[in-house]
């Protein structure tokens, strides 16, 4: 076999495909329960009632600190989804080489099932779904800081009086 070899290039980049596949999602399931564990502290902390100003402190730490770690999660999302396209895009260049029984990318590109970004703002599929869950996660942080910053300065003028 020849360095040169389609069917080797084409073998390692459906292989590459699928190790990127495995690495988004083991990702995003990752960063997914990391939030959860900082919405189940928030709540915890929230509900046997902020009395301290560390507690008041921690409340507002933790809705920062998930917003920027969506931003990872986001990067994550991101940089996975342009690594699958590249390998798609590869095996699909490598089936020229074929005949028409292992053209599968280019067939699956021609449908739609396969989505890829194409520099016209094309999101992929997962992409979209994924960027409106960290989405969410922000909304939720944003919120969650705004409230508690209004009930830390409603404890601090309290403890001022």
């Amino acid at each position: 076999m020849s360095s040169n070899d389609p069917m080797l290039a084409y073998e390692k980049a459906i292989q590459l495909i699928g190790l990127v596949s495995q690495e988004i999602y083991s990702r995003f399931n990752a960063m997914l329960t990391i939030h959860g564990f900082f919405i189940a502290a928030i709540g915890l902390i929230f509900t046997r009632g902020a009395e301290t100003l560390t507690s008041h402190i921690i409340l507002i730490g933790l809705p920062i600190a998930g917003w920027f770690l969506c931003h990872t999660w986001h990067q994550f999302v991101a940089q996975g989804v342009r690594a699958q396209e590249f390998f798609r895009k590869k095996a699909r260049d490598s089936e020229q080489y074929f005949d028409d029984s292992v053209k599968i990318f280019n067939e699956l590109h021609k449908t739609g099932l396969v989505e890829e970004s194409n520099g016209k703002r094309r999101v992929s599929a997962f992409k979209g779904s994924a960027e409106r869950v960290i989405l969410i996660f922000e909304f939720v942080y944003s919120s969650l800081f705004v409230l508690f910053s209004i009930q830390l300065s409603f404890w601090i003028y309290e403890k001022l009086k």
